[in-house]
């Protein structure tokens, strides 16, 4: 059919996905992106409303060129997450098992022991990763829906707490080298989380790689050791 009317390669569904095809058919919107990789997006949505200023402007500054508004509006006391720990990075080395980082899954256990003793409700939780490996081990190790899969499934999707489980082949840098290909992955992970966003991973490696190194200070380091009462 694409044949028979002339239609060009270019926009052959299986290609693309419909969000791109709709966004270059719009004569209206602005060049958006990071340096070196701007892309054309179509009337864009500029008020951001979904996430806290962290996620918020983790996002604004390696999509959109500072481009997007602050919209959100902080949600009730009584409907705020009891999460007492802030949203940031949960530092962790050591060695894969292909890309599964198995340091990394003890440190969720951790963090979800401590999420638990906040009072965050399991289902308020969604725990995700750039990598099928590290979403199979994921949910061997975690109860019910709690592992929503890759970041790709977890589009369209919010919570509010998401855990970014990095993982990635400790031998070689080309899986590490993929997640951070495109601004894509890292924009979706913080932009499900409504009012907290956790990235475990080895710091001292993910710090020096593309767009990571650009968002350093909006994740800062968090100890999820529970501290005693004074």
């Amino acid at each position: 059919m694409r044949t028979r009317y002339g239609v060009d390669a270019h926009w052959i569904p299986n290609q693309k996905s419909a969000q791109v095809l709709a966004d270059e058919a719009t004569p209206w919107g602005r060049m958006a992106g990071p340096a070196g990789g701007k892309s054309w997006v179509g009337l864009p949505l500029v008020v951001h409303r979904r996430c806290d200023r962290p996620m918020y402007a983790l996002a604004n500054r390696i999509a959109y060129d500072g481009a997007m508004v602050y919209g959100t509006i902080a949600p009730r006391a009584d409907k705020e997450t009891r999460a007492s720990l802030p949203t940031g990075w949960i530092h962790i080395s050591g060695t894969s098992e292909g890309n599964w980082v198995p340091a990394e899954g003890q440190v969720l256990r951790d963090l979800l022991k401590r999420l638990h003793g906040d009072g965050v409700e399991a289902k308020d939780i969604s725990v995700i990763t750039p990598f099928k490996a590290v979403q199979q081990n994921l949910k061997r190790m975690l109860p019910g829906k709690m592992v929503s899969g890759t970041i790709h499934t977890m589009q369209g999707k919010e919570a509010s707490v998401v855990i970014v489980v990095l993982g990635g082949n400790t031998a070689g840098s080309g899986a590490r080298n993929w997640a951070v290909s495109e601004p894509n992955l890292l924009n979706v992970a913080a932009t499900r989380a409504k009012r907290r966003l956790y990235v475990i991973g080895d710091r001292n490696d993910w710090k020096h790689r593309p767009l990571f190194c650009d968002v350093m200070d909006l994740l800062p380091i968090q100890d999820i050791r529970i501290r005693a009462p004074e």
